[in-house]
């Protein structure tokens, strides 16, 4: 956290050029004997310079931290900010607060959140705001200015605190649709382990067991999650998919609903990936907050799950840059394709016309697909049936990921 502080006047006139006048007239009482007038300008003075002081050394160890109950999570779920204030000098203040939150965070209105208190000497408090993800994305904690200053309100001193630390909340989870599809061609099987695991084929991680050697713990992986972490060793039988999120044929300041359905759609398909065992990875061309690439190589687990919908939550509406060359992830083993893009379009043939002769497992999904108009499951499958583009099926976004 970094600070600057900063001081108010609530004067027209300067305090120094007011103080100055009030010497001159205590002065001219003073040469005269007039006790009747040096007596106020006498109270008036010391009240003027005490204050000041006072208001100086009102941020004078005066100790600011702010506690984040999570710093992430997805919409609807509630994030606590606590603000400790510390008063660690003899002097007592009244202090108020302001914390200019992220937008993601709190509705406009909300914002800033605003408290206020008081700190005797030595004393402590804290200022506990409640609040709720509104939606997807990535934000700094923001800035907190505490507003301090003397009894009588005559001098006040302002700090402002800023908070680099990001918040996070990722995309929402969807509920996913029974598709008429191979299923276990597209999302990944247990493929049978030989009684040697290769550490040559690390996947990820997933929660200890207790009946595996205490070797294989990740023990960067249980410190980051709170609990104990396994190493996953896989076969080379083993399904991986690919996740593509092709944001290209948007319109990224106007189709913004489509393209947020889209991505919680991809984040959907990654639990569902992950929770049958599958490995998976992601690429995208969007634009992303901070310094993040946005592909993500093929692994599996709760930690590389993470990794995922952190990508996602990451995406902005900047720019799209050529999703060719990060398409050269696919060189690399064989794996299953899940295409998630605007609609059908020359550009995607292209982008996939390498690989294609290549790949017999690739799906797409559409934001727009308006030659298949049919949402509900087939009656006699019950299983929503899809359409073909290039061979291979096609479905909607909202056919396949309902959103909550």
């Amino acid at each position: 956290m970094s600070d600057q502080e900063s001081t108010v006047y609530s004067s027209f006139f300067s305090m120094g050029f007011s103080l100055g006048l009030v010497c001159i007239v205590l002065f001219i009482a003073l040469v005269q004997k007039n006790l009747n007038l040096a007596l106020p300008a006498g109270g008036i003075l010391i009240i003027g310079v005490g204050t000041r002081l006072w208001s100086r050394l009102s941020l004078y160890r005066l100790e600011v931290s702010v506690d984040l109950s999570t710093d992430r999570l997805f919409p609807g779920e509630l994030l606590s900010l606590s603000v400790k204030l510390e008063n660690r000098k003899l002097l007592p203040v009244f202090t108020g607060l302001e914390l200019h939150s992220p937008a993601l965070l709190a509705d406009e209105k909300q914002l800033p959140l605003n408290g206020e208190t008081r700190l005797l000497s030595f004393e402590k408090s804290r200022r506990i705001w409640h609040v709720t993800a509104r939606k997807r994305g990535v934000a700094p904690l923001g800035e907190i200015r505490i507003a301090s200053g003397d009894l009588l309100g005559l001098h006040r001193r302002i700090k402002t605190v800023t908070d680099s630390r990001e918040i996070i909340v990722y995309p929402r989870r969807g509920e996913f649709q029974p598709l008429n599809i191979p299923f276990q061609e597209f999302f990944g099987i247990n493929a049978s382990k030989g009684p040697v695991e290769d550490p040559a084929w690390y996947a990820g991680t997933r929660d200890y067991s207790g009946n595996r050697p205490a070797r294989n713990i990740h023990w960067k992986a249980s410190a980051r999650l709170g609990k104990l972490q396994e190493k996953l060793y896989e076969p080379t039988s083993h399904r991986k998919v690919l996740l593509v999120l092709d944001l290209s044929g948007f319109s990224l300041l106007e189709d913004t609903e489509e393209i947020e359905h889209l991505i919680t759609s991809v984040g959907t398909l990654a639990y569902v990936l992950m929770e049958t065992g599958a490995s998976f990875g992601l690429v995208t061309n969007a634009a992303l907050a901070g310094e993040s690439e946005g592909v993500l190589p093929i692994g599996r687990g709760p930690e590389h799950l993470g990794r995922l919908l952190e990508i996602l939550a990451r995406i902005d509406y900047r720019e799209v840059i050529s999703i060719l060359p990060l398409l050269k992830v696919l060189d690399h083993g064989d794996l299953g394709l899940v295409y998630c893009a605007a609609g059908k379009s020359q550009a995607i043939a292209e982008n996939l016309s390498d690989i294609l002769p290549r790949r017999r497992r690739i799906l797409f999904i559409f934001s727009r697909l308006t030659e298949h108009p049919a949402m509900t499951p087939s009656s006699s499958t019950g299983l929503v049936e899809p359409a073909f583009w290039m061979g291979f099926p096609a479905y909607r976004a909202g056919e396949v990921v309902h959103a909550e």
